[in-house]
């Protein structure tokens, strides 16, 4: 069985969502990062400090960069 995100063997426990499935690794990260890109743009990111709210920007690992081909260099 593959992992619909990272495309690497999953070995363990997984997630099937709508036919997809999904490995368990780093707290369930892959269905979460392809639940965010299936997405339509509608998905915003913010903060709430002592009451008033902030839109912010996501922050993205380098391992996850890493699995879409990509580094942080390439945002440099």
């Amino acid at each position: 069985m593959i992992c619909e995100n990272c495309q690497k063997e999953i070995e363990g426990n997984f997630i099937r969502y709508q036919g997809h499935c999904f490995c368990r690794h780093d707290n369930d990260a892959c269905i979460k990062e392809w639940l965010y890109d299936q997405t339509d743009g509608e998905c915003e990111y913010g903060t709430v400090v002592n009451g008033d709210e902030y839109d912010i920007e996501p922050s993205w690992s380098e391992p996850y960069l890493n699995s879409l081909g990509m580094s942080m260099r390439d945002f440099l």
